[in-house]
C-alpha cells in the first residue's frame, strides 16, 4: 500500500498517521511494523514516531511468509555476547532490597526495543548474569528488569536497581511524584549568564530522529510540537574562558533534559555526539562530560539516604 502525505496531513507522527489509514490494526502493530522495516519512508527506514512531512511517499508492504521447509532450513547459533571488563558498573551500596552502582560512560541502560537485545552489551546484561533473580522484577521483565530509572548511554554515574517488586514499586513513585534529589557534574561551553539560574524551557520531541528539542519560544503552530514542563537547576563551580564546569540538579525528568537544555541556552555539554553547535571552538574530549554524582532518596525503612559516585578525572579541578 502507498500512501502521500498532503498538506493537511504533514506535521503528523507516522504510526498515529497509519493508525488512521491501517483501521482496525492497532498502534501498537503498527509501532512492530515498522521496526521490522514493513514501513518506508521516501525509500528509507523511519522510526515510528517519524514527523511527516508534505508529499512524503509512505509504502507498506506486507510481512512475507516462511516458505523455507524445516528440511532446508538451516540454524545458526548466535555467537555470545561478550561483556568488556571496562564497561563493568561499580557497586557502591547493596543490601537485600536495591542495589547502586556506578554506570560507566559508553554502555546503554537497556536496549531500546527487543529486536536489539542481543547487538550490544547494556547494564540489564549485567544486572542479570550477576543477579539472576531480578529477570522478575520491574514492569518491563523483558527489556528492563529492576530498572527503576536510567542514564544516557554517554552518561556516567549513580543509579539505583531494584532487587524485589516491592522496592522497585517503592523507588518508583518516588521518581515518579520528583521526591528522589538528584545532583550531576557537566562541563558545558563557553562562560553561562549567570552563576546560579534555572532553566524551564518545555521539552518535546525533535523532528530530528532521536533527538528533543527545548521549546523556549513558538514560531508556527505546524512548526512546534506542544513540550512537557522542564526544570533544570545549576550552580557554576568554576568558570574557565572557552569552558564551565557546573552542578546541575534536574527537578523533573525528562529525555537528555541537562543535554537539552543547556544545548537551548547556547552552551551544550562538550563532548555530546547529539546536541551540538558550531558557535564554540571544539574541546577534545573522548566522552560526554556528564556524570551522575550524587542521588538523594528514601529507603524502604523510611530513612534518608545519599549516594556519591566518585568523580572521574575529567570532572576534577
Amino acid at each position: 500500500m502507498n500512501f502521500i502525505v498532503t498538506i493537511e496531513e504533514k506535521g503528523q507522527r507516522l504510526d498515529k498517521f497509519l493508525v488512521e489509514k491501517l483501521k482496525p490494526i492497532a498502534r501498537s502493530q503498527i509501532q512492530k511494523m515498522v521496526k521490522e522495516g514493513l514501513v518506508l519512508v521516501n525509500d528509507k527506514i523511519p522510526t515510528p514516531h517519524h514527523f511527516l512531512k508534505e508529499n512524503d511517499v509512505i509504502i507498506v508492504e506486507e510481512k512475507k511468509a516462511d516458505t523455507t521447509t524445516p528440511a532446508t532450513k538451516t540454524t545458526t547459533k548466535k555467537p555470545k555476547l561478550v561483556f568488556p571488563k571496562s564497561l563493568e558498573p561499580k557497586i557502591i551500596f547493596e543490601d537485600k532490597d536495591f542495589l547502586v552502582i556506578n554506570k560507566p560512560t559508553g554502555i546503554l541502560v537497556h536496549a531500546r526495543d527487543e529486536s536489539l537485545l542481543d547487538q550490544e552489551p547494556t547494564i540489564v546484561h549485567w544486572v542479570i548474569k550477576n543477579y539472576p533473580a531480578i529477570k522478575k522484577v520491574g514492569e518491563n521483565l523483558i527489556l528492563r528488569p529492576g530498572i527503576v530509572h536510567r542514564l544516557d548511554k554517554e552518561a556516567s554515574g549513580v543509579m539505583i536497581i531494584a532487587k524485589n517488586n516491592k522496592a522497585f514499586a517503592y523507588f518508583k513513585d518516588q521518581f515518579k511524584n520528583r521526591e528522589v534529589k538528584k545532583e550531576y557534574v557537566a562541563w558545558v561551553y563557553g562562560q553561562l549568564p549567570k552563576e546560579w539560574d534555572v532553566i524551564s524551557f518545555p521539552i518535546g520531541r525533535s523532528r530530528d530522529e532521536g533527538k528533543m528539542a527545548a521549546r523556549p519560544v513558538s514560531t508556527t503552530k505546524e512548526e512546534v510540537q506542544p513540550g512537557k514542563d522542564s526544570v533544570t537547576e545549576y550552580e557554576v563551580i568554576k568558570a574557565f574562558p572557552h569552558k564551565t564546569l557546573v552542578k546541575v540538579m534536574p527537578k523533573t525528568g525528562r529525555t537528555h533534559q541537562i543535554r537539552v537544555h543547556f544545548y537551548a541556552l547556547h552552551h551544550p555539554l562538550i563532548g555530546d555526539p547529539l546536541y551540538t553547535s558550531k558557535s564554540f571552538k571544539k574541546i577534545a574530549s573522548d566522552r560526554m562530560l556528564l556524570h551522575a554524582h550524587k542521588l538523594t532518596l528514601k529507603n524502604l525503612a523510611g530513612e534518608e539516604q545519599t549516594f556519591v559516585a566518585p568523580l572521574p578525572k575529567e570532572f576534577k579541578v
